[in-house]
Order: structure tokens, then C-alpha cells, then sequence
């Protein structure tokens, strides 16, 4: 699910990759964790009109054959990711639209959706251009935007090689195919030093990229399941929020991307908005605001 939400639905939410997973768990209440992008581009929305990669014609020819046969008309290349944290944002930015030119050069009859018109749809949603690089902000506004199926990209560097795995997956989560390839590593990702990525707009920096930290927690209570999941006796829910924290370690602009129901977003958003976090910092030292995706998990402990 992604939207905006709200305190009567109109005030709570104005406005995805994992560094790591802190996870918080108490008697029967639930977890919490706190997940950053590992991997982005950065320039959120830039067209793929990339350096071409030899090597991923054949590829995108495959997965052309692949798409026409699940009858898909409308396809999108998300953010490739790297293997390691924080392996190069700069590799995951020209691999992605490299094989988005192929994939357009081989799809006569396929559109291929650019990322600039993903981010444009996110924006006339009021989110934030970067909010593009959350894998699952990515899906819901494809999904949105009449995309059928997405191909998801992971990479390893090793030596003067990449290993590339494609997966290629409708909105819908069904997997079309999977594909393996070396390619060599493009010569101008070798020589360009991975830097902060800014929102063009806001100016919010994305957490855990190009030496930007990520925001620690302070004072972080626990969620507790709210009476209409009480009532239907859930066990387990989780609670995705797209949010930013700003220098005085407040949560502001939160975006839901992924809803628990039974009134768990709500309770999610007013639990994170009372949070107190340490800010991101720049490489010098400077605090900032910056951009990450919180997952609020619900678990009860089994009854002793």
C-alpha cells in the first residue's frame, strides 16, 4: 500500500534496502527496526540514458523473450542493489540504466518505464523524489502507474568483474524468470567516488549513502498492539513508513508504504512521531535532515 494518510485520515502521514535490522522485543508486545538504504542513485529520477554495458544487450533479448511470453506490455527497472552493504551506489545507478537503454533498445512492442516518471507520480502524491529508492515505495507507485512487471537487479563486484543476477517479477509478485551474468566493471564507475544523495526539493539527504550515518535511536518506546487488533487477536502484523528525521531528531513527513490494518498505522505513526533519534551526519560532522523507511513489527510472545 502506498499512500498518505492521517490522524482522521488527512493530518497523521504527509508525505527501502537495509543497513541492518535493530530489533526490540518485549514480553508480548512487538519489535521495532529501523531500516536505511543501502544502495541508490544519486539522482533520484534520472532517465535511463546511461553508458552502455557490453553484455547486457544478450541479457535484455532474454528478458524481452521472457516478458513477451507472460503477455506484459509495460515494464520498469528498479534500483539495482549491491550484494555487501554499501557496495557502490555509482555501479547500482549506471547498471540500472544501462540495462533499462538495453531492455528499451530490444522491447519494440514493450514500454519501458523511466525513472523520472516514477518519480513524478510519487510526487504528485506529495512524497519525495528519493522516496524512489525504497524498494517497496518503488513497486506500489509502478503498480500505480500501470506497470506489469518489474526487473530487480543484485550485483557482487569481484576484481574487474560484476556478477549480475536479474529477477524479473510481475507487480503482482510472480516470478517471471531469473538470469545470471559476468560483466566487466564500467570503466566510469571506477573512477567516480560514491557522494550524499539530496533530495532536489526538500534538500533531505538519504541516510547510510556516500558517508551521510543514519539516525540512532534515543528514546524509542515499544509499540503496543491497539484494541481493534486486541479484539481480532493478531499475532503478527508489520507497519512500513517512509519518514524523515529531521537535525532535532524529530520524525516528520511520514509516507505509508505498507499498511498492518486494525488500526496498526495509525498506532505506528503516533508511537514514532513521540521517538527522540540521534540525526544523520554529513562526513564533516554536520548534522542533517535525511530519508529512511521504518518498519514497526507487531509480534506477540507465545503464552508460557
Amino acid at each position: 500500500m502506498l499512500g498518505r494518510f492521517a490522524r482522521n485520515k488527512s493530518q497523521l502521514f504527509r508525505r527501502g534496502q537495509t543497513i541492518s535490522l535493530l530489533v526490540l522485543t518485549i514480553a508480548s508486545l512487538s519489535a521495532v527496526s529501523i531500516r536505511t538504504p543501502a544502495e541508490t542513485s544519486p539522482q533520484a529520477g534520472a532517465t535511463p540514458t546511461g553508458t552502455e554495458i557490453q553484455g547486457l544487450d544478450a541479457l535484455a533479448t532474454l528478458i524481452v523473450e521472457k516478458l513477451n511470453n507472460s503477455s506484459v506490455k509495460i515494464v520498469a527497472v528498479n534500483h539495482f542493489a549491491g550484494q555487501k552493504l554499501f557496495e557502490s551506489h555509482n555501479l547500482s545507478l549506471e547498471l540500472s540504466k544501462a540495462f533499462a537503454l538495453a531492455l528499451t533498445k530490444s522491447a519494440a512492442n514493450i514500454q519501458v518505464y523511466e525513472n523520472a516518471r516514477l518519480v513524478k507520480a510519487l510526487q504528485d502524491k506529495n512524497w519525495m523524489a528519493i522516496d524512489i529508492e525504497d524498494p517497496d515505495a518503488f513497486r506500489a507507485i509502478a503498480y500505480a502507474s500501470g506497470v506489469q512487471a518489474i526487473v530487480n537487479g543484485i550485483f557482487k563486484i569481484s576484481g574487474d568483474s560484476v556478477e549480475l543476477s536479474l529477477m524479473v517479477i510481475k507487480v503482482s509478485g510472480e516470478k517471471i524468470a531469473t538470469f545470471k551474468t559476468k560483466i566487466a566493471v564500467p570503466h566510469v564507475v571506477q573512477t567516480l567516488q560514491d557522494s550524499p544523495v539530496r533530495d532536489p526539493q526538500t534538500g533531505v539527504y538519504l541516510a547510510g549513502v556516500g558517508g551521510v550515518t543514519s539516525p540512532s535511536c534515543q528514546f524509542c518506546p515499544y509499540p503496543q498492539f491497539p484494541p481493534e487488533a486486541e479484539r481480532e487477536k493478531i499475532t503478527y502484523a508489520n507497519v512500513k513508513l517512509r519518514v524523515t528525521v529531521r537535525t532535532d531528531g524529530r520524525v516528520a513527513d511520514l509516507c505509508l508504504i505498507k499498511s498492518g490494518g486494525y488500526s496498526l498505522d495509525e498506532n505506528s505513526a503516533e508511537l514514532i512521531q513521540r521517538w527522540r533519534l540521534l540525526p544523520a551526519h554529513l562526513p564533516d560532522g554536520t548534522p542533517i535532515s535525511s530519508r529512511l523507511t521504518i518498519e514497526v513489527i507487531f509480534k506477540r510472545s507465545a503464552s508460557p
